[in-house]
């Protein structure tokens, strides 16, 4: 996957909440179809301790990604929707994925933040299975 999305540069944006709490986990929409509101590439923070920074749905699955963060390896992968194992069918129709990230590396989020401040688009690589990440060349997409 390739994450190419702007990110805010609000006090609220999940990359510079991770960066200044460490700790926690990023949700990280994958692909959907159908009327989703959002676009691969966006995010949201959240600890166990329930806090949140960003949205990735209008409510409706925040609150299950959130009770998915004990689960065991680096990335858990949820579908919801059409299609999806969660029973959880969404308003809008169509399917969403969501990749879920403990405890990003703190010099990717860096990098991805300091791509957006100065407003480069970042092609980042992510290994859904591993969790790894890296940079990838525009010449080689």
């Amino acid at each position: 996957m390739t994450i190419s999305a702007p990110l805010s540069v609000l006090p609220q944006c999940p990359v510079k909440a991770l960066l200044a709490r460490p700790g926690g986990a990023l949700a990280l929409l994958t692909g959907s179809s159908g009327g989703f509101p959002r676009r691969p590439g966006a995010m949201m923070a959240l600890w166990p301790d329930g806090m949140r920074v960003g949205r990735l749905g209008a409510g409706c699955i925040d609150a299950d990604i959130a009770a998915h963060l004990d689960r065991e390896g680096p990335v858990t992968r949820l579908v919801y929707g059409q299609g999806g194992p969660v029973d959880l069918p969404l308003p809008c129709g169509g399917q969403v994925q969501i990749a879920l990230l403990r405890r990003p590396d703190a010099d990717w989020l860096s990098a991805v933040w300091d791509d957006r401040i100065r407003r480069r688009t970042g092609d980042w690589q992510v290994d859904l299975d591993s969790g790894r990440i890296c940079r990838v060349d525009p010449g080689d997409s």
